[in-house]
């Protein structure tokens, strides 16, 4: 679905930076973390990680504009965003929130551990993001 919008931008017409951003957030972000909460324990396997990020990927680069050999991790950071399975499971503790099946200080420390898991993955990212000017 992505690639579709995508194939509407070229580096020099097209879809910008913030068109992007748009699609990703109100097209792309609500279709992957629509149910969220029933298969986010799924996003913890590395298989699931690998395939997600690899989804993800194509918007990261339309939104960065960075190499295509920069890492999917470091993408994330760059645009502001949660790596996907990360989103997913932030999705998921948002909704068992608003639902009250977690409590505030739980949906709070829980957040912070998606935090705390995300730096620990960029620190481990060895490659840096190269942006085109």
């Amino acid at each position: 679905m992505y690639n579709r919008l995508r194939s509407l931008y070229s580096a020099n017409w097209g879809m910008g930076k913030i068109a992007a951003r748009i699609i990703y957030r109100g097209v792309f972000l609500p279709r992957i973390t629509y149910a969220a909460e029933i298969w986010s324990e799924g996003t913890k396997l590395l298989k699931s990680q690998k395939k997600l990020l690899s989804a993800q990927r194509t918007p990261l680069l339309a939104i960065t504009s960075a190499y295509a050999t920069s890492s999917t991790n470091c993408l994330a950071t760059v645009a502001g965003t949660l790596p996907l399975d990360l989103e997913i499971r932030f999705q998921a503790l948002k909704r068992a929130q608003s639902r009250l099946r977690i409590s505030v200080e739980a949906f709070t420390d829980r957040t912070d551990e998606l935090m705390t898991e995300w730096q620990t993955r960029y620190e481990s990212t060895e490659k840096a993001v190269g942006l085109r000017r």
